[in-house]
C-alpha cells in the first residue's frame, strides 16, 4: 500500500513510544527485511522513521525518515523480481528525550538493500519541535542485510 510521497506503508511499532509535553514520539520499524527471503518479494522500499503526534488528537505533527531518499528500482534478481533501494535504517527502540537540549535521540538498524544511504546503524539526534535531524553518528558502515542472505542462492536478493 502506498503512503505519502510514494513511500510504502510496511511499518511496524516494535519500540515504545515516548510521551512528553502533549506529544507522543513514535519509533517506526518494519518486517520488510524478513520478507526478502521470498525471491518473489520486491525488496526493499521501507525507510525507518519517527513520528511526533499530538497526544490529545492523534494528529501527526511531523515525521522524519532515516533515509530521506526515495527507493528506486536497482536491478532484477535471478527470479526476475524487481529490487529496490535504498531501504532500512528502522527505529527499533524507544526514543530518548533530552529536555535540556530539546532533542530526541533514536537508534537505527541496518540497511535492507543497497545502496547504503541514510542514517543506518546510527545514533540520531532530532529537534523535538520540528523533527529536523541535528546530527548523526554512524556506528557501523556498510551494514546491508535482509532475509535473503540466509538463502543458498544469495544472488536472488541482489546481495552477493
Amino acid at each position: 500500500m502506498e503512503g505519502q510521497g510514494g513511500r510504502l506503508f510496511t511499518g511496524r511499532h516494535h519500540g515504545s513510544a515516548q510521551l512528553y509535553a502533549g506529544r507522543l514520539y513514535v519509533p517506526i520499524s518494519s518486517r520488510e527485511e524478513s520478507q526478502a527471503g521470498d525471491p518473489t518479494y520486491p525488496c526493499c522500499r521501507f525507510p525507518g522513521s519517527v513520528a511526533a503526534l499530538d497526544a490529545a488528537t492523534g494528529k501527526q505533527i511531523w515525521k522524519t525518515y532515516t533515509i530521506p531518499e526515495e527507493a528506486i528500482p536497482t536491478q532484477k534478481n535471478r527470479a526476475g523480481t524487481q529490487l529496490w533501494g535504498p531501504s532500512g535504517a528502522a527505529v527499533w527502540n524507544a526514543p530518548v528525550i533530552d529536555v535540556k537540549r530539546n532533542l530526541l535521540y533514536i537508534g537505527t538498524g541496518n540497511n535492507y538493500s543497497p545502496p547504503r544511504l541514510g542514517a543506518s546503524d546510527s545514533i540520531v539526534a532530532l529537534d523535538m519541535k520540528s523533527g529536523k535531524i541535528k546530527w548523526v553518528r554512524q556506528e557501523t558502515e556498510n551494514d546491508i542485510w535482509n532475509g535473503s542472505c540466509r538463502r543458498p542462492d544469495r544472488g536472488a536478493s541482489g546481495l552477493s
